[in-house]
């Protein structure tokens, strides 16, 4: 997808390959999702995929989907 942007977060980017290893429309940034969303990233998106956050989270998951939600586009698309 030559028009596209991936845009991967994690609260730990130590074991991510470094930057000048990704493809130009690939960035990558720390994020925690159990702390309250940054402005840049609300309604931002329009796909919203991850994977193995349901086995970290320990307790009530409203917050962190709340999250993941404001993080959608208009037209929203979330595959967990």
């Amino acid at each position: 997808m030559p028009n596209s942007t991936f845009h991967g977060f994690d609260v730990d980017l130590a074991q991510a390959p470094p930057r000048e290893w990704l493809p130009p429309n690939v960035k990558l940034d720390t994020l925690d999702l159990f702390k309250p969303l940054p402005d840049v990233y609300v309604e931002r998106f329009d796909v919203v995929h991850l994977r193995l956050l349901m086995c970290v989270i320990k307790e009530d998951p409203m917050p962190v989907l709340n999250n993941l939600i404001s993080m959608l586009s208009k037209l929203p698309f979330l595959a967990l």
